[in-house]
């Protein structure tokens, strides 16, 4: 009943915003109109997708379980682990890629289906019991309600601490979008992020929504395939299956706390049913109700797919609590080391946020005669479903882990400039110590965006307060051991953070599970004291603290949303992704006349303008704008690289130094014929020394010069200009560098590092 009241009410909040956040007057109908139907559609497809992986996980379990013994939960982590292992590898070998894709991927989705379909078969027939809920799941409802509305809004719409989904753009849908077309997924010299795991466990994902749509047909006419087609539904498809997995990673959070407050000896006690319903409803409202949780799974990121793997890995642990057969030992070592290794491919911080959770775990759960056995079993189901990642980065750069360890096992194709710029890039500069300063740092510190970056980052608010407090608090119930496991694996994360992260707030993500589950064990604690009579006043007044500090968050959640896109949250859903394509400009200036198309063109955003008007058989040059998602031409006609990667102009740059009228002829040799300048991005990434040094605010202002500026957008710092028909002039000879003049006294020569 209350998760039905819960639902309702969300439901009831999004029409409420859709209609109050939109941009005109008739949004008011035209918001709730929308909201609608990205629900039924992009809504459905992601839920079908994540039945399907249920089913997949079904038909193993009948191949390894045939006792069934395996909890009935495991369906929830398992299955989409499993349909992401099988899609990144069919999605290597290009299967699901090009005209075939399509096929694969129903293939796909059509043996889950059936695997879903023998299950719920055998779920009717034997009616298996299920946790209910209490009245704190309501106090998730405001969150939920901006989940939904900003799930069904185009990618790119929201939540500037994200920068517009910069990373969705740039990698986690791009990708998926360039493999669909020209396939296989593999390496790709351009993007940096297309070799180790960020997220590729869950690109693979997002490339089976591409496919599913036919993104691998024909894309000749430079329209939206794929996940940018038909308004951008495969996108906002991609973003509700990041939603959805959050919700699942939620309800897998309450069923640890049920599960830690309710072992089967107390399986009659309807005092401890109560209390553990209590717990485990506050708990996933917990890990819902926090900013960064919402703001995360309303994109097409990857960290809620790590955090359903991690909670999943935790409740297998668990099964170790009661006496288990030695095949039974094995099959849950198995499971749990193949959801390990998932997470790891997710997102590679998983392997510093959650695996040492996992084994400290597997160490207090785990019987110590088994720990050897378990561990090892465990360890090679996790390189299973890690390896075709590693093995494939191996073979691309000779790096198992490129861009890491470049020092240890080599930088690929990358030279050593590009690897210390990356390393400079992913660490703090002033180390731990700095990074401590940064976790703790309230006030934000002056030239930093999204400050400040560590435990009072506003997305946080009172979420770690909240938790150490509640931590605190259920010392005093039964589960202490758990309580106590929890707490160490917020230290572990805070330490991870601090030595081996470039301190960004939203690598703390992971810590929602132990932080959420705190929260349920504390407030499940103060009830059963309450209940016994005892600490009447103050433990009434700590469910009071616990729930305020909770539907805090979630109103806050909401206050968050209501301030983006200047008061007007809700206009891109109104709008929709065509908006941002250009295919609803381009369906209005039908029948126009080339006066009025002119005037119409004046307003047009870069990517709307580039999409309408360069023609599509035509290579266009994205100098400085790395978020290649809207621009509706094959990747072959699309030139990019993200900050890290090769600069196409610092090549030829390097070729010929100080000759300007070479480098457009060059470029155009390599069948560039338009450069789209954001001159503002790389003024910004030169300041922060992560760009290619030999790209300048010189350099364009000389491109500029020397060929024709068909637009600007000065406004965005924007311009796009076409390249002349001239051919490459003969190298100019070089002049002597000047007699380099000696450092002054305690200054190093130029170029020595050591």
């Amino acid at each position: 009943m209350w998760t039905i009241a819960t639902l309702t009410l969300s439901f009831i909040l999004a029409i409420v915003m859709t209609a109050i956040g939109g941009h005109s007057a008739p949004t008011w109908i035209l918001g709730p109109i929308a909201l609608i139907e990205k629900l039924l559609s992009a809504g459905g497809l992601a839920g079908a997708i994540l039945l399907a992986s249920f089913g997949l996980s079904g038909l193993l379990r009948e191949l390894i379980d045939r006792q069934r013994i395996l909890p009935g939960w495991l369906d929830v982590a398992l299955g989409p682990a499993l349909l992401m292992l099988c899609a990144h590898v069919l999605g290597q070998f290009g299967l699901l890629s090009g005209p075939k894709g399509q096929i694969v991927a129903l293939a796909l989705l059509s043996v889950g289906a059936l695997g879903l379909l023998l299950r719920a078969v055998r779920a009717v027939r034997t009616r298996p019991p299920l946790p209910s809920a209490r009245w704190p799941v309501l106090l998730a409802a405001p969150a939920l309600a901006v989940l939904m509305v900003a799930s069904a809004s185009p990618p790119g719409a929201l939540w500037s601490s994200e920068f517009g989904a910069f990373d969705a753009m740039s990698y986690h849908l791009a990708l998926p979008q360039q493999w669909v077309q020209q396939g296989p997924m593999a390496g790709e010299l351009n993007n940096v992020y297309s070799f180790l795991p960020m997220g590729g466990f869950v690109q693979s994902l997002f490339l089976v929504v591409a496919a599913v749509l036919g993104g691998g047909l024909s894309n000749a006419q430079g329209l939206p395939v794929g996940l940018v087609a038909g308004e951008g539904l495969g996108g906002i498809t991609c973003q509700f299956l990041h939603a959805g997995m959050a919700i699942l990673t939620a309800g897998l959070v309450a069923r640890l706390v049920w599960g830690v407050l309710l072992p089967p000896s107390a399986a009659g006690d309807y005092r401890a049913q109560r209390v553990a319903a209590m717990g485990a409803s506050l708990a996933a409202s917990a890990y819902l109700a926090a900013p960064w949780s919402i703001v995360t799974a309303s994109l097409a990121y990857n960290e809620h797919a790590v955090n359903l793997m991690f909670i999943g890995t935790l409740l297998l642990l668990m099964e170790f609590r009661t006496p288990v057969s030695t095949s039974h030992s094995v099959r849950l070592a198995i499971l749990a080391g193949l959801l390990t290794g998932a997470a790891c491919a997710c997102k590679p911080t998983a392997a510093l946020f959650c695996v040492p959770t996992i084994a400290l775990a597997g160490a207090v759960l785990v019987p110590m005669r088994r720990w050897l056995p378990v561990a090892v079993v465990a360890g090679i189901a996790s390189l299973l479903a890690l390896g075709p990642v590693l093995i494939r980065c191996a073979l691309a750069t000779g790096n198992p882990i490129f861009p890491f360890a470049t020092g240890l096992f080599g930088s690929g194709h990358w030279t050593s400039e590009q690897a210390a710029r990356f390393a400079a890039g992913h660490s703090v500069a002033g180390g731990p110590r700095e990074a401590l300063r940064l976790l703790w740092e309230v006030a934000a510190t002056p030239g930093e965006p999204n400050t400040p970056r560590g435990l009072f980052h506003p997305q946080w608010l009172v979420f770690f307060p909240l938790s150490l407090l509640a931590g605190m608090l259920a010392l005093i119930c039964p589960a202490r051991r758990a309580t106590l496991l929890m707490l160490a694996s917020l230290g572990l994360m805070l330490v991870a953070w601090i030595f081996f992260t470039h301190a960004q707030a939203r690598f703390l993500l992971p810590a929602l599970v132990p932080g959420a589950v705190l929260a349920g064990l504390g407030a499940s604690a103060a009830l059963d004291r309450l209940l016994a009579g005892r600490m009447g006043s103050p433990a009434r007044l700590a469910i009071i603290a616990l729930s305020a500090a909770i539907a805090a968050l979630s109103a806050w959640t909401l206050n968050l949303f209501m301030r983006e896109g200047k008061g007007r949250p809700a206009s891109m859903l109104v709008l929709g992704g065509g908006f941002l394509s250009g295919e609803a400009a381009r369906a209005r200036m039908v029948g126009m006349t080339d006066d009025e198309r002119d005037e119409f063109a004046a307003g047009l955003q870069p990517f709307e303008f580039v999409n309408i008007f360069v023609p599509p058989d035509e290579t266009v040059y994205l100098l400085g704008e790395s978020r290649p998602y809207y621009f509706t031409r094959a990747p072959r006609h699309i030139l990019w690289h993200t900050t890290w990667d090769r600069s196409p102009l610092g090549e030829v740059i390097g070729e010929r130094p100080n000759q300007p009228e070479a480098w457009g002829p060059m470029l155009q040799a390599r069948g560039v014929r338009w450069i789209l300048i954001n001159a503002g991005e790389i003024d910004r990434l030169q300041r922060s020394g992560w760009y290619d040094p030999r790209v300048t605010a010189l350099v364009i202002k000389d491109l500029a010069d020397l060929n024709d500026v068909v637009r600007r957008w000065d406004d965005l710092g924007v311009m796009l200009i076409r390249l002349d028909d001239t051919p490459v002039p003969p190298a100019r000879p070089m002049l002597p560098a000047p007699p380099a003049s000696p450092p002054a006294p305690g200054v190093r020569a130029s170029g020595d590092l050591t």
